[in-house]
């Protein structure tokens, strides 16, 4: 690695402690204010009640263009040991704010005693000290706890991450001066050629994330209600969208966490080190519990390029599907494991972890239906260029996949079809398939809420105050969602194929019908479709002589459906053979 790219790094992990020191700090001093409250609280439990004269109250309001805050002050005089003591302290916590009615409601109470006897509390040990309102506040101390958590959570969890990377950095730099030329050897759960499912960190992931999300937003019904739910406030009714999603991610953190303790966690034993492109990648599945699913295992490999845009809070991350290829295998009872192999194709990019910003990573799945929470588990594969590269095509993953072969299911091609939603009839001369509209219920859906979700915000600028350039630029990535919601709801297909010539009608609604022969025809293929989530659907496209070249099924569920059925279109098309 060059030594600028190398110091980079270093100063990478030094850039993220700056990064989380000031949230450590917010969380140190919020924890700080906690602590001393409640250690306050418990000494105050010893302190003795006596009678005071209240002198004075009042209620400060601190305005400024954001919010308003208030505060009560007092002044007492009181009598301990005969002695004349005066007292200006209220309550535990000292300062303004607008946490609930707390100073509103106090300062109600005490106003109707100007001037008459109140009790207070006295410190027998300093009986200069003394308070009126002694009690916790506990929706104050969890406004604190909130800032603890999210704070020094970030910033100590930050710091955490940055001190176990550069551990990571230091070992990883060891591993690739010991083998420069050999990069699938530069991470030491590749090098060993066992590689560990994410179960378990993908249940901690999804607690953190639903943790901290509800953490801000349950907020939102304890301190707002009132706004909230105020029947002349309608647009506050908004705000519920955000306890709605931590319900949501609170559900996926439970499944995750059922899905870890039902299973545990899985490993991927490679047989081939690494995985070659233009050539084998195969493995075994070995599970922690045995797992017999009735239909077997979906096996899922995806070449995915993950990179990072924006910058500040606006920074996200983003994960395009480049290749994917499933298959359907049974486990081996003999052995206990799950037999995988896949051929990478020569096209597809090797892994490139480099840099952060911009990588290519190989990631397998396996997932299974059974009872209660599903089987899923997935693993990152180094796949890399070698020696053994091949520009030839191949079946699977060559001749040493034959025992991996011996498992897999074969799901007949109109099984495969009609299970994504699509038709297969037999005509007097061929066959025909049929794609109707709306076959895909939850992405159509998913789709639709998103669209809905970003038309209101479109809405929202559009009748707030902001520049009139953000709601053009926001409608107009809204006319573009709009498009595939259309798409994802209203396209339809058919292809009609007979020996020497086929008819096939694609569009919204179902589109014009064309006619070829099989001598118009120059290729039938699949081709890269619409991606969903970390879901990659094929298209079946149609090429002919004039080179021209039109999508004539859309949303096919897998590379391998694609591929099969545009064989079996072609065998019929050219060689008239009915499958």
């Amino acid at each position: 690695m060059p030594a600028q790219k190398k110091r980079s790094r270093w100063g990478s992990v030094g850039c993220l402690f700056l990064f989380a020191l000031p949230f450590a700090g917010v969380g140190v001093f919020m924890g700080y204010l906690t602590a001393t409250a409640i250690v306050d609280w418990y000494s105050m439990r010893s302190w003795v009640r006596v009678d005071a004269e209240l002198v004075a109250v009042n209620l400060r309001e601190h305005s400024d263009s954001d919010s308003t805050t208030y505060e009560v002050t007092a002044s007492y005089r009181y009598f301990h040991d005969t002695r004349e003591y005066t007292g200006s302290r209220v309550g535990l916590h000292g300062g303004a704010d607008n946490i609930g009615d707390y100073h509103r409601d106090l300062y109600s109470e005490l106003s109707s005693r100007r001037g008459k006897t109140v009790s207070c509390f006295v410190d027998p040990d300093d009986p200069s000290q003394a308070v009126l309102h002694r009690g916790l506040r506990f929706e104050l101390v969890g406004f604190y706890l909130l800032f603890v958590i999210l704070f020094g959570g970030a910033g100590f969890g930050i710091m955490a991450t940055g001190l176990y990377g550069s551990r990571a950095l230091k070992r990883e730099e060891a591993l690739k001066a010991l083998h420069p030329e050999e990069p699938w050897l530069h991470k030491q759960e590749w090098q060993e050629g066992r590689i560990r499912s994410s179960t378990r960190a993908a249940f901690i992931a999804s607690a953190v994330f639903a943790g901290t999300w509800n953490l801000i937003s349950l907020p939102v019904l304890v301190f707002a209600h009132e706004q909230v739910f105020d029947p002349d406030n309608r647009i506050a009714l908004i705000a519920l969208m955000f306890p709605a999603v931590g319900a949501g991610l609170a559900f996926w953190a439970g499944r995750s966490f059922v899905r870890w303790r039902k299973f545990g966690e899985s490993t991927f034993e490679m047989r081939t080190l690494p995985g070659v492109i233009g050539g084998p990648l195969e493995g075994t599945l070995r599970t922690s519990v045995d797992v017999r699913p009735e239909n077997g295992f979906e096996v899922t490999l995806s070449s995915i390029r993950r990179y990072r845009s924006g910058s500040g809070k606006n920074r996200r991350t983003t994960e395009n599907v480049l290749w994917q290829s499933s298959y359907h295998v049974a486990r081996d009872r003999s052995h206990g494991g799950v037999p995988l192999a896949f051929h990478v194709p020569f096209e597809c990019s090797p892994t490139d972890v480099d840099d952060t910003d911009n990588q290519k990573i190989w990631r397998l799945e396996v997932a299974a239906s059974v009872r209660g929470v599903d089987y899923h588990v997935q693993f990152d594969v180094p796949v890399f260029r070698t020696e053994y590269s091949s520009t030839e095509p191949a079946e699977e993953a060559g001749a040493n996949a034959a025992p991996a072969r011996a498992y897999r299911i074969e799901v007949p091609l109109a099984q495969q079809l009609i299970k994504s939603g699509a038709r297969v009839e037999q005509t007097t001369s061929g066959k025909r398939f049929v794609f109707p509209m709306a076959r895909h219920l939850g992405t159509a859906a998913g789709l639709s809420v998103f669209f809905v979700v970003w038309s209101a915000i479109c809405v929202g600028l559009w009748v707030s105050d902001a520049p009139r350039l953000f709601p053009w630029v926001f409608g107009l990535f809204d006319a573009l969602l709009l498009l595939g919601v259309l798409d994802v709801w209203f396209f339809s297909s058919h292809i009609e194929v007979r020996p020497g010539g086929l008819t096939y009608a694609a569009g919204l609604f179902g589109g014009r019908r064309r006619h070829l022969s099989s001598s118009d025809v120059e290729k039938v293929g699949p081709k890269r479709g619409m991606q969903s989530g970390n879901k990659l659907f094929y298209q079946l496209e149609i090429r002919e002589r004039d080179g021209s070249a039109r999508v004539a099924a859309k949303r096919l569920p897998d590379l391998d459906t694609a591929e099969r059925l545009a064989k079996e279109i072609e065998s019929i098309l050219i060689g008239g053979v009915l499958p």
